[in-house]
């Protein structure tokens, strides 16, 4: 190897670096707002790595469940069951059940986190208005 190879490996080390720490900054600090969000409406876990195990659940979980809910209102309009200004109206109340249930299940599942019901609806309503900003943010 010369000089200028090993110049242009370093440069590219420090480069992919450069772009990684920010991205791993702001995903830390999510996850630590997201945290400090869900122990305030009440969710409560025995150890960080349960809760992160949690997580991946209630992802792992919400997967089929959106994948029914998500295109439901949109067949309704295609079918000529509901009209175009409906769709989210439909959308997001059964995003929310969905959300509910997903969060149900996966609380069942892990018996290291405990979210009481109130709790999960409030997690649920957070995660509709998520799912809705970034409807929007995809519109744009």
């Amino acid at each position: 190897m010369n000089k200028d190879t090993i110049i242009d490996i370093i440069g590219s080390i420090l480069a992919i670096i450069s772009l990684a720490l920010p991205l791993i900054a702001i995903v830390g600090f999510l996850l630590l707002v997201g945290m400090l969000i869900l122990q305030i409406i009440g969710v409560e876990y025995e150890s960080f790595t349960h809760f992160i195990m949690f997580m991946v659940v209630l992802f792992l979980v919400s997967i089929p469940i959106d994948m029914f809910i998500q295109p439901l209102p949109k067949a309704l309009y295609t079918a000529g069951k509901i009209k175009k200004e409906s769709i989210n109206l439909i959308l997001y109340p059964l995003d929310f059940i969905g959300n509910l249930i997903a969060i149900t299940i996966a609380d069942c599942l892990m018996k290291s986190v405990e979210l009481p019901f109130k709790t999960a609806c409030i997690f649920s309503i957070i995660l509709c208005i998520a799912n809705y900003l970034l409807d929007v943010m995809d519109e744009k």
